[in-house]
């Protein structure tokens, strides 16, 4: 069975019966299991779970130093282009928003480059609104190449892209992307993602996958809890 097909699958998923039938062993069960499975999430995501936020954290605790010892990690954000072509009811760049957009030229991105990586900052993080036209790949690589020369780990928050895409991004320099779906209810998503490359659920929904697949070292994903219940 294909991850697609998978995904599909979970349309048809009982959520609310199964986080019903959580129970605290359950929990526990999930927290000390090495190798974890979708359910195992589940477990850790229902109400249950909640009287064993300690437990969670110091589990957390302890794998983070085991990858990464005790080490603080700082980036700076740079929004190269904020032109978006969506229409999510929640965001101030969407297209209906009047305002006056901006695209940074590759010398203005030279140049904030410069001055965030002279404050000591190594890791940078490269943001876009959802407009292809405005920002297409050539530019994109362009930018990750300039940014490679000032520091040390560039990540990417900008639209879902396919797979050879984000080779060449990877390839260019960049080593980890970040994707937010704002919610994972289906539903409540076409509501808030009415019109726009946004409103394809499954195709953003996949963006982790393309990109592991494509090589980034860390991918990430996200919601907005405040658009609907965590665990819808």
């Amino acid at each position: 069975m294909s991850f697609l097909d998978q995904v599909i699958g979970y349309e048809s998923f009982d959520f609310k019966t199964y986080f019903s039938m959580v129970s605290g062993s359950d929990v526990l069960a999930s927290l000390n299991r090495e190798t974890l499975t979708p359910f195992d999430l589940l477990n850790l995501l229902s109400e249950p779970a909640e009287d064993y936020l300690e437990e969670m954290a110091q589990k957390a605790r302890a794998i983070t130093r085991q990858y990464f010892g005790n080490t603080i990690s700082l980036y700076a954000p740079i929004y190269i282009s904020d032109f978006c072509s969506n229409h999510c009811t929640y965001c101030g760049f969407n297209s209906h928003t009047r305002f006056r957009r901006t695209k940074l030229t590759l010398e203005q991105i030279e140049a904030e480059a410069k001055a965030i990586s002279a404050t000591g900052i190594r890791h940078i993080l490269m943001l876009t609104g959802e407009a292809p036209d405005k920002t297409p790949l050539s530019y994109l690589k362009a930018a990750v190449g300039i940014l490679k020369n000032h520091f040390s780990s560039i990540a990417l928050e900008i639209f879902p892209m396919d797979e050879s895409d984000y080779r060449e991004l990877n390839a260019a320099g960049a080593d980890s992307l970040t994707i937010y779906q704002e919610t994972y209810d289906r539903t409540l998503y076409g509501q808030v993602h009415p019109k726009g490359r946004k409103a394809d659920y499954l195709y953003r929904l996949m963006t982790p996958e393309r990109g592991a697949s494509a090589g980034f070292r860390a991918v990430n994903i996200g919601a907005l809890f405040c658009l609907g219940h965590p665990r819808q």
